[in-house]
């Protein structure tokens, strides 16, 4: 008899781990011990050579790939282990598992019930208006109605109803008329997906992952030149529902690569549909050039223990500091934290056990763009000529930018981005300019950009950034017509080296170890790696685990 010892890395405590091994336990049924301590989670099976081959074989090709699973290490014991926990209760609705997939694909009926986790799905009769026809699962197979709505699919859009909402559907073989900012590009199967994306490896594995998360990508030259969408970056995932996943298999047997979703209102017109169920929120990831998953919005997988924790406090970013500590176990350390928000007020932190948490820079402004540029007007002779000769160059650009109100932006870096972007006439809104700073950024192919002066005020750590400055040095880059990718890449370029020269003083001042990085401006890529490479020369890094970074 043998002992094998398989030792999962899994970072979330959200319980689907342990349940599939409950059931391939079920399926192979032997002696075992299962314990969970901290990230790692460990099952000891006891049997014959033979047999652990054959467990080992079946265990690989029933648990699929997952955001959460780091690695796997296995090792022969010479007993088991002292624990057999119980079974966890499974609050997470999951898209579907490879079983669900299998007997769905077998039977192509869609309602397969999950085994375990939250069931939020719907039930038959499946229903397909045509015009004024009527197919249902009642008198009609599922193959038959699946195979006339993408007959439909493929040469008008129709209404579908997922498992994240109503959204209309429109196959990508020309260009969609009701593409917009909140569609998501679904490959109609994992193969094709590098015909229309730039994309690496391990971003591939994560839109193939047991949760389908959403990715913000970039379209290849290649596509990008056919012209069928007015985006460079889109949205992408894969099927996360059997409705879903059935129809684009459908519509992949007719040549159909990608299909377009976008969010609509509940209709019976031209509409694929179902009885009850409920709509669960779609998470986005973004993939940091070591492999490390950063989970960027949507909290459906996140322990509640974790929310709690980011919910206990009123300001986000003390919550997803607070978050963040708990996630990687350092309330022992001395930490700082970089809370960069695209939606909330920015933070600096820093946290030690005997002073708790403690804020250092803010970031501050006037409450117009018309108001920095006064102020920038108003520093001193070369600000003045600065102001008149960019307004001068772009008047109507100047103009515009005046009257853009800040009052209720998120006093964040993000958003003096944004006002920066505004005025060099990347995009009309603040956020809008922001995404398309962060974008040029992403796609920026040189080694350095200009810098851009992010310079405190007052001596002290718990002084607050300089605004104006932010903006008028970018002011003088754009009237010497610096291109915008190089532009873009220098303001998130020097962000990096800022925040790398802050982590120096607050580790001089109080001997930080880690360093936490929270908020959305994180969730570019870009972004989050140039302050990851710059801040490892003298501290660990850590990104959420679980809660987005993002909430």
């Amino acid at each position: 008899m043998m002992i094998l010892a398989f030792e999962f890395h899994y970072v979330s405590h959200n319980g689907v781990l342990e349940n599939f091994l409950f059931e391939v336990l079920e399926e192979k049924p032997l002696p075992f011990s299962l314990e969970r301590q901290e990230g790692a989670v460990t099952l000891c099976v006891e049997g014959e050579e033979a047999v652990l081959i054959d467990f080992s074989d079946h265990l690989a090709q029933a648990l699929p790939l997952s955001l959460y699973f780091k690695s796997l290490h296995v090792k022969t014991e010479t007993q088991l282990g002292q624990t057999r926990m119980e079974r966890p209760v499974c609050h997470v609705a999951l898209p579907f598992t490879p079983k669900m997939l299998s007997q769905a694909k077998a039977t192509h009926n869609p309602f397969v019930p999950p085994t375990f986790g939250k069931n939020i799905q719907g039930h038959a009769p499946l229903r397909l208006s045509k015009k004024e026809t009527l197919f249902t699962s009642q008198s009609t197979s599922f193959k038959e109605i699946f195979s006339a709505a993408a007959d439909m699919a493929k040469e008008n859009p129709l209404h579908v109803k997922t498992a994240t909402g109503w959204v209309r559907l429109e196959a990508l073989t020309c260009k969609p008329r009701f593409f917009d900012k909140t569609s998501v590009v679904v490959p109609c199967d994992l193969s094709v997906v590098e015909k229309m994306m730039v994309i690496k490896e391990d971003e591939i594995k994560a839109l193939a992952s047991l949760e389908k998360p959403i990715l913000r990508l970039p379209l290849n030259s290649i596509f990008e030149a056919k012209g069928i969408l007015p985006e460079r970056f889109v949205n992408m995932k894969m099927a996360d529902d059997l409705v879903l996943y059935l129809l684009c298999a459908s519509l992949f047997e007719l040549g159909v690569e990608f299909v377009a979703l976008t969010p609509c209102e509940a209709t019976e017109e031209d509409a694929l549909t179902y009885e009850g169920g409920e709509f669960r929120q779609s998470i986005g990831v973004l993939v940091l050039e070591n492999g490390e998953i950063i989970p960027a919005f949507g909290e459906t997988y996140t322990n509640p223990l974790i929310q709690k924790s980011a919910q206990a406090f009123e300001e986000k970013s003390h919550g997803h500091f607070a978050a963040l500590l708990k996630e990687h176990h350092l309330f022992d350390a001395s930490v700082a934290c970089f809370y960069l928000s695209r939606h909330h007020d920015d933070g600096c932190m820093v946290y030690q056990e005997e002073l708790g948490m403690v804020d250092l820079v803010k970031v501050d402004f006037p409450d117009t763009i018309g108001e920095i540029l006064d102020a920038i007007k108003e520093s001193g002779s070369s600000g003045e000529r600065l102001v008149e000769n960019f307004t001068k160059a772009y008047p109507e650009q100047v103009a515009f930018a005046r009257e853009i109100s800040l009052a209720s932006e998120p006093r964040s870096i993000a958003t003096l981005m944004g006002a920066a972007g505004v005025l060099f006439g990347y995009a009309p809104t603040v956020q809008e300019a922001t995404t398309a700073m962060l974008d040029n950024a992403m796609i920026f192919s040189g080694l350095k950009g200009p810098r851009i002066d992010y310079l405190l005020e007052g001596e002290t750590l718990k002084g607050s950034l300089n605004a104006m400055r932010v903006v008028r040095s970018g002011m003088s880059y754009c009237l010497a017509d610096l291109d915008a990718l190089t532009l873009s890449f220098g303001y998130v370029d020097s962000l990096g080296y800022f925040v790398s020269d802050m982590l120096d003083r607050i580790k001089e001042e109080f001997k930080t170890t880690h360093v936490g990085f929270c908020g959305g401006l994180f969730a570019n890529r870009r972004m989050a790696e140039v302050a990851a490479r710059q801040a490892r020369v003298s501290h660990t890094v850590c990104f959420n685990r679980e809660l987005p970074l993002d909430t």
